[in-house]
């Protein structure tokens, strides 16, 4: 109030506010961009964040989705160009891809007798059975287009898709039985004419909450090759259920950074600028660096070329002149001096100001620049653990996100056809209670170790002190706790059958009999316990030696 009252001083002051009431009546927010304004040119600002001045322009402000999608396409198209030409961007997307998905995702049923109501046989038949309908799904069906698997290819363009778009965009399709995912290019969601409001956004159509209920798109990308939209023609949108009978028909995933943003914006956003301006600067560096290097020295010639001989050499060339093998010696003309010529291309601060920018444009990605460039020169165990576990953090979060927003509905809808299609039974419950039979979890790829042997160290450690599981700790060397146990189990029966067969000593190939033996032969050696040796005989000086209990006399017989 105070800053009202001072901005409002004088004869002036009372007219601007009689103006400023007047004009708050019919729009208020004109009123307050008015006062701002006074209050600035007044320097009566609490905060001097806040201050204009030739240092720091007027900061641009809105809600959510004002600020998203005005500038969205823009930015999505300089951050695909960033990728397609620039070395370290590229780098920048393969690395999240890899550590992301990898090599694809491994589903786990995770429902229990307890929350099924079934026995312990029959939850884990089930068990057994979804994921077997899920494995075939994502290895021959899933992807509508038929290119790769979904639990690989899919999600390894729905990752890089999240990175560069800063969005993901899955479509339900029915086939015979079987659903199907497709792809759908985020260029395509827009709203119908092209026009936002309150209610569709982007292409997105909101409830009375904010929340998704449609999704409207063209058919095709609008930009295609042969589309309507490029040949002039009118264009046609497909307007798809959010949800549709327990199916999740569109799947939409994006980092959601402020309350009420509809869609998503590419994280390289913050680093457009700094990859811009490097990739230039390398490109002219270069440039320069291959002009110098083609100028080797100069040499001055005579006043009077008449005492050259004229004639010429065997290759045609005058012979006052030289040619040194890949440069030219130039003679100058009167007059002129030789100077030596030496480049300072690139400086000596080069490497430092590239890594310099670098770093800044990787932690804009959430990565950093030893993983983006491969550069581990002069870096330790220390220092390279604490680095991958601060990354680590980050491809977990987003791996997080991608399963809660894709994967999971994904096995869902999987799930619910087969039970439909009746290519799995239909467990008794199943309709009442769905949430219990479909309970799974996600197991990533394996990040690998550093160091091998004090990393499953201390994953034994920590089973054994109750602080991890089995199933933690296999997920996160990328395996199936389960499924690795019955695989030793089998591998084990294969060997004792194998020994068997050969006539060799049960444990032979498997260790188990040298360490058996080698056990066996420590026992049997002198001084220890059970060995049966000399030593054993002999009494421990340090322990005191028992008396002789005294004999008892005899009784006289009377």
């Amino acid at each position: 109030m105070t800053s009202n009252v001072r901005a409002y001083r004088g004869a002036a002051g009372v007219v601007a506010r009689a103006v400023d009431a007047v004009v708050s009546v019919f729009a208020p927010d004109v009123a307050r961009q008015r006062l701002a304004a006074r209050m600035r040119t007044a320097q009566l600002l609490n905060y001097d964040a806040a201050r204009v001045d030739q240092t720091r322009s007027k900061a641009k402000s809105g809600s959510a989705d004002e600020m998203v999608l005005a500038d969205r396409q823009a930015v999505v198209d300089r951050a695909r160009e960033l990728v397609r030409n620039d070395a370290h961007m590229a780098s920048a997307v393969r690395v999240f891809e890899d550590n992301v998905v990898g090599k694809g995702l491994t589903v786990q049923s995770t429902c229990t007798p307890e929350a099924t109501e079934m026995t312990p046989e029959a939850c884990e038949e089930w068990r057994r059975l979804c994921e077997a309908e899920f494995v075939r799904w994502s290895e021959d069906v899933g992807d509508a287009s038929g290119h790769g698997a979904w639990a690989s290819d899919v999600l390894r363009v729905c990752a890089r898709t999240l990175m560069v778009d800063g969005e993901v965009l899955t479509h339900l399709v029915l086939d015979e039985g079987e659903v199907l995912c497709e792809l759908i290019d985020t260029d395509r969601l827009e709203s119908p004419s092209m026009q936002d409001t309150l209610k569709i956004r982007g292409g997105v159509e909101l409830d009375s909450i904010g929340r998704p209920v449609k999704y409207h798109v063209y058919p095709v990308h609008p930009r295609d090759v042969g589309s309507a939209f490029a040949a002039g023609q009118p264009r046609e949108m497909l307007t798809w259920p959010a949800w549709d009978n327990d199916y999740s028909v569109v799947q939409h995933c994006f980092v959601r950074e402020r309350p009420g943003q509809s869609r998503g914006v590419s994280w390289l956003a913050a680093s457009i600028g700094f990859s811009h301006h490097l990739r230039h600067y390398l490109n002219s560096e270069l440039i320069s660096a291959r002009a110098n290097a083609n100028v080797a020295m100069v040499v001055q010639r005579q006043p009077d070329l008449s005492q050259f001989d004229q004639g010429t050499k065997d290759d045609g060339r005058p012979e006052w002149t030289d040619l040194i093998e890949g440069v030219t010696v130039e003679y100058l003309r009167p007059g002129e001096t030789v100077h030596p010529f030496t480049p300072q291309r690139p400086g000596t601060q080069f490497e430092a100001f590239v890594t310099r920018m670098l770093r800044a444009i990787t932690a804009a990605s959430g990565m950093s620049y030893e993983m983006v460039t491969r550069d581990f020169a002069g870096m330790n165990y220390s220092n390279a653990r604490t680095l991958l576990l601060e990354c680590r953090r980050f491809f977990d979060s987003m791996r997080s996100l991608l399963v809660r927003a894709v994967a999971r509905p994904w096995y869902h809808n999987v799930i619910r056809a087969a039970v439909a299609a009746g290519r799995l039974p239909s467990p008794a419950g199943f309709l009442r209670n769905p949430q219990a039979f479909l309970a799974h979890r996600w197991i990533p790829p394996s990040y690998g170790w550093v160091d091998p042997t004090k990393e499953i160290d201390s994953a034994r450690m920590a089973v054994e002190a109750n602080l991890s599981s089995p199933y933690d700790e296999a997920a996160r060397a990328g395996y199936d706790a389960e499924e690795v146990v019955v695989a030793r189990a089998r591998f084990l029966k294969f060997v004792a059958e194998t020994e068997k067969e050969y006539g060799l000593e049960p444990g032979t190939l498997t260790r188990e009999r040298a360490e058996r033996v080698e056990a066996s032969s420590t026992m049997n050696q002198p001084g220890q316990s059970g060995a049966g040796g000399p030593n054993d005989a002999e009494p421990n000086p340090e322990e005191p030696e028992e008396p002789e209990e005294a004999e008892e006399p005899e009784e006289n017989e009377e």
